[in-house]
């Protein structure tokens, strides 16, 4: 096979040996398709169309010659390629106790590319889709919900994995026993009740019509309660109960032809066991060394008499507390003041409630910081490295408030330039050294630091100043004649463009036919952007090889920039 497409297969042979001519040949396809070609040269190719996709077909050729004779036959197989197929039809389901019995036959269009099928199942109303996959025209879906309506869609899909376009058939399973309810919690108990909430089960839950209760005291028989569901609540109060007691309670799930599901148990009490917790507690700073403390009340949480009201700041290991001893402060909620506080600080508050007997509730919590205070400037600051294009300091935090400290604000100034700020950096708190890399060489910087709080209070700014290494400068620029006379050149040029504040002096050379001289230019800060220099005592009429270097005090000397110039006199 040469190539091939959905519905065509491009065959090629060649036949060698023998002294006499092919008159044409048999191509025997399919079970009994046949074609004869004619190609009377050595290499031939034939196309074979009209084909159907993604089928396997078994070729024969047959040679015939001129005098007669039918040469040995050949034999090769092919294949189309891919074409999406079509949508599978007569889908049906049907549900048992065993699962969802899905039928369908092969769809109409391209079935032989067909290389499985992808049912997928869901509740109607419901996102959540369950796919299996099958090379057959049946599949048993289980592991399904009962009591309720699924929407089955099945695609066929291609070896490729290319999917067509999907039919779809709904089923209803049949009534089965709810599973067990989840998730029964105790959400409210009183010295007269208990109140508790409760989930749809797991198995099963379209098959709950309504939900049963039995409670009773632990040790004595279980009374009986039952509960319907009420707008779809999930929630069950029980009384009038005694105080202080521990009961047991069960829920079920009842199905509409009174099938009873599994009972899940609870247990509470009402008795003086564990206090409930607060709601909730809110934390205010008052000032830079006060927290207010406010809670609500509950007038519900009869097992609680008193509060224990607790603090850290997450950096000293100790805890501080406090009781409080007052009946309306549980009732009617309260406020409470803690004091001797550090300013900046972040602050844990947490509050048990005890019952008469000292048993505690569940903690609840809640976290604020006291107000900043101007922090104090960082301290032995100082340059540890100037390098060529890098400097790096250190410093030590405030020796006082240093919890205030959130972050470092760092500014680096280049003094040569008027005084801009080459960078401006903040950093977090973690560490005390510094690098400022990407800096020009030959450079007087001034490094400032502050610290700065959460708030954003910041301190005076610590300064030290420094200068960077030498560098090698690169050449001068745009070497130029800016007047020539009989015995004089005057010539300009500007900085170089790389490490231009290294050249601290320029190397002038020339020459001529009567021989060749040089001098040093100096230059000193501020470095002028535009160097000129006039070349005098030269003779008339002559030209003047001229080369300039900028020279660094330690790093050496840049490659050259040069020019040709001749003074005038040459009419005399």
């Amino acid at each position: 096979m040469k190539s091939n497409t959905i519905d065509a297969i491009v065959l090629e042979w060649s036949l060698t040996g023998g002294d006499i001519p092919v008159s044409k040949y048999t191509l025997i396809y399919d079970g009994d398709f046949s074609q004869d070609v004619r190609c009377p040269v050595e290499y031939c190719t034939h196309e074979v169309d009209y084909l159907d996709a993604c089928k396997v077909y078994e070729f024969k050729l047959i040679p015939h010659f001129e005098d007669g004779v039918d040469g040995k036959a050949s034999t090769t197989s092919a294949n189309t390629v891919e074409k999406i197929p079509g949508e599978p039809t007569n889908p049906s389901a049907s549900s048992s106790s065993s699962g969802i019995l899905v039928t369908w036959q092969a769809p109409k269009e391209n079935p032989n590319c067909v290389n499985k099928y992808i049912v997928c199942a869901r509740i109607k109303g419901e996102l959540e889709n369950v796919c299996q996959e099958t090379d057959g025209l049946t599949l048993m879906m289980e592991d399904i919900q009962l009591c309720s309506t699924y929407v089955i869609t099945i695609h066929a899909s291609t070896p490729m994995e290319q999917m067509g376009p999907e039919t779809s058939t709904e089923t209803t399973t049949a009534e089965g026993v709810p599973g067990i309810p989840e998730n029964v919690v105790v959400a409210l108990t009183t010295q007269t009740m208990i109140t508790i909430t409760y989930d749809d089960p797991k198995t099963n839950p379209r098959c709950v019509e309504e939900f049963g209760v039995i409670y009773g005291e632990i040790t004595n028989t279980i009374k009986r309660e039952d509960s319907l569901r009420s707008n779809g609540q999930h929630e069950h109060t029980i009384s009038p109960l005694d105080a202080c007691t521990n009961y047991s309670i069960g829920v079920y799930g009842v199905s509409p032809s009174e099938k009873k599901g599994p009972t899940a148990v609870e247990y509470a009490a009402t008795e003086d066991t564990e206090p409930l917790p607060l709601h909730f507690i809110i934390v205010d700073p008052k000032g830079t060394d006060s927290i207010d403390v406010t809670w609500p009340g509950d007038p519900t949480n009869k097992c609680a008499d008193s509060l224990t009201v607790c603090w850290t700041d997450h950096i000293h290991p100790v805890e501080f507390c406090e009781d409080i001893f007052d009946s309306d402060i549980i009732d009617g909620g309260g406020t409470f003041t803690i004091t001797d506080l550090l300013p900046c600080s972040n602050y844990e508050v947490s509050i048990t409630a005890h019952s008469p007997t000292g048993l505690g509730s569940p903690i609840i919590s809640n976290w604020t910081f006291t107000d900043d205070v101007e922090p104090g400037p960082v301290e032995n600051l100082q340059v540890v490295t100037a390098d060529i294009n890098q400097i790096s300091i250190s410093y030590d935090p405030p020796s006082e408030q240093a919890q205030c400290i959130k972050e470092y604000d760092t500014r680096v100034i280049n003094l040569d330039e008027g005084g801009n700020i080459n960078l401006e950096d903040e950093h977090f708190v973690v560490g005390i050294d510094e690098s400022h890399n990407e800096l020009d060489a030959c450079t007087n910087y001034a490094l400032h630091v502050r610290t700065v709080t959460r708030t954003g209070l910041v301190s005076d700014w610590s300064i030290v100043e420094t200068k960077t290494g030498d560098a090698l400068p690169s050449e001068p620029r745009n070497l130029q004649l800016h007047e020539s006379t009989e015995t004089s050149l005057d010539l300009y040029w500007f900085q170089p463009e790389f490490n231009k504040r290294c050249a601290t002096m320029y190397r002038m050379s020339w020459k001529s036919v009567d021989g060749s001289k040089s001098t040093d230019i100096e230059v000193s800060p501020p470095l002028p952007f535009e160097v000129t220099h006039t070349l005098e005592d030269l003779k008339p009429c002559t030209e003047y090889d001229i080369s300039v270097t900028a020279v660094s005090d330690t790093a050496g000397e840049s490659a050259p920039v040069t020019l040709k110039a001749s003074t005038v006199g040459c009419d005399l």
